[in-house]
């Protein structure tokens, strides 16, 4: 079982780019190394303003989520936070362009496995 998080950020016209360039290069990459895959990026109009940006990530399972969390194994473990140092400074200002972010809605979905580009040399949850 697999797990799919959708979030949504309001994020200003004007900040649009700087977020996705800070997602795509530094966030996004630490997810792949944590073994987690961002899957989907765009934005909702539906006849309003057109500031919410929506993305879809994946997870192995429950588990491989909450490590990936702050408090989480990825966030916590020396060694992890030494080979990742290079990524966060890329994104370290990204939460300072989101207006508003509710909580996650998280729902799962049923997997088979994860295919190799999910994988990470360093993910606890590969399968392989």
């Amino acid at each position: 079982m697999g797990i799919l998080v959708q979030r949504e950020f309001t994020v200003a016209a004007d900040h649009r780019g700087e977020f996705e360039r800070q997602s795509r290069l530094g966030l996004w990459e630490n997810m792949r190394y944590n073994g987690a895959q961002m899957i989907a990026y765009g934005t909702w109009a539906f006849g309003g303003p057109g500031d919410v940006v929506v993305t879809n990530s994946v997870y192995a399972d429950f588990d491989h989520w909450t490590a990936t969390r702050p408090w989480g194994y990825f966030a916590t473990s020396e060694g992890h936070i030494q080979e990742t140092q290079a990524l966060r400074p890329i994104f370290a200002g990204r939460n300072r362009l989101i207006q508003r972010a509710p909580p996650s809605s998280t729902m799962t979905t049923p997997t088979r496995s994860l295919p190799p580009a999910f994988e990470s040399p360093v993910n606890p949850w590969s399968t392989s």
